[in-house]
């Protein structure tokens, strides 16, 4: 039953990466962020910097040991691929749904400019697919640990192989979200 709940991950992991291609394809028009002026950059200053902290604290030998004591009783170890996904997941949906405008739209392309720069940016996602998959899908969404907790089994982790983009860039996961933020057309 915990495994299924945790399950809940996949969701907020489907959410969480929508609110973001929609937020940034937009220029960041979308959140509802209360503040405006110098408050809003104060603001979306704070939204970045707790995503940023808490996503690289929990990949810490500490953080992981916050994240084992979030999942019910003897069950920390399985579920912690998992609860750290729902965990960032909804630290992106907060990102991009309470941002804060920050006034007007500096640019933004239109015609066979606007269509290129489109191209680009599906071509961006469709990057952070690839060298996702190339890290282990199961472990990036959080699958992993809840469907084993599901069947009553202990997660198989595979060892990391060096493949796919791995083998070119020693981070193509963190290069692919930037070429996300560099490819938004506005």
């Amino acid at each position: 039953v915990a495994g299924l709940g945790f399950g809940l991950a996949g969701t907020a992991f489907a959410v969480g990466i929508a609110a973001m291609i929609a937020g940034i394809f937009t220029g960041l028009r979308l959140g509802h962020g209360p503040f405006s002026g110098a408050s809003a950059l104060g603001w979306d200053l704070l939204l970045v910097a707790q995503f940023a902290v808490l996503h690289s604290f929990l990949l810490t030998h500490r953080g992981r040991a916050v994240i084992a004591r979030l999942a019910p009783a003897g069950l920390g170890a399985p579920l912690s691929t998992t609860t750290f996904a729902l965990i960032s997941s909804l630290q992106l949906i907060l990102t991009f749904t309470a941002w804060s405008r920050l006034g007007d739209v500096w640019w933004e392309p239109h015609g066979w400019l606007r269509v290129t720069i489109t191209v680009a940016y599906a071509a961006s996602w469709i990057f952070l697919l690839k060298t996702m998959s190339d890290a282990g899908m199961a472990v990036q969404t959080g699958f992993l640990g809840w469907s084993a907790v599901a069947r009553g089994r202990e997660p198989q982790f595979e060892g990391f192989r060096v493949r796919g983009m791995f083998r070119v860039v020693r981070q193509p996961v963190y290069l692919a979200f930037a070429c996300t933020l560099w490819t938004g057309p506005v």
